[in-house]
């Protein structure tokens, strides 16, 4: 048996576009190796200047060559055998020259490329999320790790960017690296040519986002209609200059007169203090009507420990995830690994009478909060007889992650928000 290097592993991945990688000449089972040799490339990250803050890794052609060859080895193993990298790229957009090389220019030329629409309107849960007065759309970035080819500098080079540096213990159960998110080469070239036109050309992205904005809103059948819109369903303010560019933007589009309300998921203190209620909202004179933020932000809990600790969690609006060892055994199976859902794709409780109450009395001594009217399930919050619109942030709502909306991050009234993670 042959000794494991990574010489010789990556002698085999240069050959792997045309034949199967032979996993009995390796020590390691390969998928460890690989792992760890794909994202070996991003240990040491640097700040940049222009977008300050933003932390990334640099790679030159050959280097870039040589990661590509790896995705393709990656692609290669069987589905179970595959490794999730930190920077994912579809193998469908890795083309090869007529010397079977990989070619790196043509994959420059795909990522740099403007992209044809920014905004995102299908998605299933910012659909459910529109009602009759409001419709809900989305921009999202590449989740986690982005590549970007830097335009200007000579010889060329390409970033490897930290999306979500805020990131903590959702990498493993992000929804944005599963799915059609990675299982579709358009949606990896959409989110990584946004990026890329971020990066080298901000003043051309706010204008493109802008008028994409305000020619939705002119739609027909949405004219008259509030434009809730969500910034990052995946990927995050990874960068104070991103962050200003989007409120320019919303800020812009208040002034000309459209009705176009913000809000954002986020793992970034600094994002989320800069535009929270005090802490004693609640007690003060202070009216949500009058005094809220034009940009509703949320804090997301599982943010790493270093942006956690600079949030003050007292009165802050956040998301929070319960995970299924708190509910598992309340909902019914459609098999050992798949909970059952209804025509909405709901979860179906096994007791519908007393399976929420349940539910509330877990969540209330897991999570330190009151279970009390406040205390709502999804359903409660749209029943206006139950919920209201307060002047205050005083509820708390219980989400199922697929099946229902994302209303109560767009509610200032709505303090915590508990998504149920299955």
């Amino acid at each position: 048996m042959t000794k494991y290097t990574k010489g010789r592993l990556w002698e085999m991945m240069n050959r792997v576009a045309d034949m199967p990688v032979d996993v009995t000449e390796l020590y390691l089972p390969v998928e460890e190796v690989l792992l760890e040799s794909i994202n070996e490339s991003f240990l040491d990250e640097i700040n940049m200047g222009d977008f300050g803050g933003m932390k990334y890794s640099c790679m030159n052609v050959e280097q870039l060559k040589e990661y590509l060859n790896k995705i393709l080895v990656n692609y290669a193993l069987p589905a179970h055998k595959r490794v999730k990298p930190d920077l994912i790229i579809h193998n469908k957009v890795i083309k090869k020259d007529q010397e079977g090389e990989i070619d790196v220019m043509e994959f420059k030329d795909n990522i740099i490329a403007e992209p044809s629409k920014m905004i995102t309107t299908g998605n299933a849960k910012m659909l459910k999320s529109s009602t009759d007065g409001t419709f809900t759309v989305t921009i999202g970035l590449p989740a986690f790790r982005g590549i970007v080819c830097d335009i200007t500098a000579k010889p060329i080079k390409f970033l490897i960017v930290n999306t979500c540096p805020g990131a903590g213990d959702c990498k493993t159960p992000c929804y944005a690296r599963k799915g059609n998110y990675v299982r579709l080469p358009h949606i990896f070239l959409k989110q990584t040519r946004i990026l890329n036109l971020l990066l080298n050309n901000p003043e051309r992205f706010k204008e493109k986002l802008k008028d994409e904005i305000i020619a939705l809103t002119q739609k027909k059948g949405l004219v008259g209609k509030q434009m809730r819109f969500r910034w990052n369903d995946s990927g995050d303010f990874f960068t104070e200059k991103y962050f200003n560019v989007g409120r320019e933007i919303m800020d812009e589009l208040k002034a000309e007169g459209y009705d176009v309300k913000p809000y954002a998921h986020t793992k970034i203190a600094s994002v989320y203090n800069a535009n929270r209620l005090p802490a004693d909202f609640a007690g003060s004179g202070l009216s949500l009507k009058t005094d809220a933020p034009d940009f509703v932000i949320s804090f997301s809990t599982d943010a790493n420990p270093k942006q956690k600790k600079l949030v003050n969690l007292s009165g802050a609006k956040t998301s929070e995830i319960v995970v299924s060892e708190h509910f598992d055994d309340l909902f019914e199976k459609a098999d050992p690994l798949r909970y059952a859902v209804d025509e909405k794709g709901k979860l179906k409780f096994k007791d519908p009478k007393n399976g929420m109450e349940i539910l509330k009395d877990r969540i209330s001594k897991e999570f330190g909060v009151v279970n009390d009217e406040t205390l709502l399930s999804h359903d409660e919050m749209m029943n206006p007889e139950i919920a209201p619109e307060s002047d205050k942030p005083i509820y708390n709502v219980i989400v199922q992650t697929k099946g229902e909306t994302d209303i109560s991050t767009q509610r200032p009234d709505v303090l915590r928000t508990f998504f149920l993670i299955h």
